[in-house]
């Protein structure tokens, strides 16, 4: 690591620090080789890391290209992540619409319903957004509102 750090780098980076260099090919999806305790020990090559990475192949340069450094991924990926979450909304926001108009052809059908003078008064001193729907104030059971809605 010496050798490279002194001789190689400088010639490619501003800098001549292995372990920037080292870094650097990790944010590219190098791994470092884990070899062999015994071996390292042992072999001449005790001195040497070894990098891999799945698109560096030897007489395959296409593959250059599709090597690149995590920050781009993850950005390509927030982007996606984001296109999916406008289209999450919009569907919402399209379910939303569909049941607020719902709920006004439901509101103005219990409107419809004829009421007791009671109700009647309570629905005209309250403001029309602000209106309460209980169920109780305007049927007594579910017979009358099912008759209402589909008379025999």
């Amino acid at each position: 690591p010496e050798a490279f750090a002194s001789g190689v780098i400088p010639n490619y980076f501003k800098h001549n620090n292995f372990r920037s260099f080292v870094r650097q090919l990790n944010f590219y999806g190098f791994r470092k080789i884990k070899d062999d305790h015994i071996k390292k020990i042992t072999s001449p090559e005790a001195n040497h890391w070894r990098f891999c990475h799945e698109k560096f192949q030897r007489g395959r340069p296409e593959l250059f290209a599709e090597i690149r450094h995590s920050k781009q991924i993850t950005k390509t990926n927030q982007e996606e992540g984001v296109d999916e979450l406008k289209k999450e909304a919009k569907e919402l926001r399209r379910r939303l619409n569909s049941m607020t108009k719902e709920v006004r052809k439901l509101t103005d059908m219990v409107y419809s319903v004829p009421q007791t003078p009671q109700v009647e008064w309570e629905m005209k001193q309250e403001s029309p957004k602000r209106r309460k729907i209980d169920h109780s104030d305007y049927c007594t059971g579910h017979e009358e509102l099912s008759n209402i809605i589909s008379p025999t």
